[in-house]
């Protein structure tokens, strides 16, 4: 990928009006951190392409799982930029599962489960602040990080989902 010693933020998404708004703001906050490498994911890619993007923006565009796990394991901050939408954002989940740092808005950790226990809430205005953070002080996160990635491996993985699913199943049964 041509990285060197550069923090690399991550953001995945599909092309979806939600999507591109982060997208936007991600430019915006890539403008003010030359030194941080920002990769974006998915399909949003196509919706972006013809932007003004900074040489410290990289877009990836559909990856497979594999590459996608690559990213995952290289990157030093997950980005979680939403301001609008519905339903769950499952990319956090991925983010956690991963053990990725997660910086996102109080709307993108929608949910509750999602919390300031496991990732860093913050207003989109102190993203680029809460990255510099991040850089300077990563090990101090370590304990959002850890409890991130135990959530959603005890309670978003598909094992747990299904026996969940399966105890609704069971209650219904019995109902009739």
């Amino acid at each position: 990928l041509g990285l060197k010693d550069e923090t690399l933020g991550i953001f995945i998404g599909s092309w979806h009006p939600p999507n591109i708004e982060a997208c936007n703001h991600i430019i915006e906050i890539a403008k003010e951190l030359p030194e941080v490498k920002f990769l974006i994911i998915g399909s949003v890619c196509s919706a972006i392409k013809d932007k003004n993007i900074f040489p410290n923006i990289g877009l990836m565009g559909v990856v497979s799982d594999k590459e996608k796990e690559l990213i995952y394991s290289i990157a030093d901050i997950a980005l979680n930029p939403m301001l609008s939408g519905s339903g769950t954002n499952l990319k956090m989940f991925d983010y956690m599962a991963a053990g990725i740092p997660i910086i996102t808005t109080e709307f993108g950790a929608r949910g509750g489960l999602i919390n300031s226990n496991n990732v860093i809430i913050s207003e989109l205005k102190d993203f680029r602040k809460q990255i510099v953070d991040l850089m300077q002080n990563g090990n101090h996160y370590e304990k959002l990080v850890v409890n991130a990635k135990k959530l959603a491996e005890s309670k978003f993985n598909w094992c747990h989902i299904a026996g969940e699913l399966n105890k609704l199943i069971e209650k219904l049964i019995e109902i009739e």
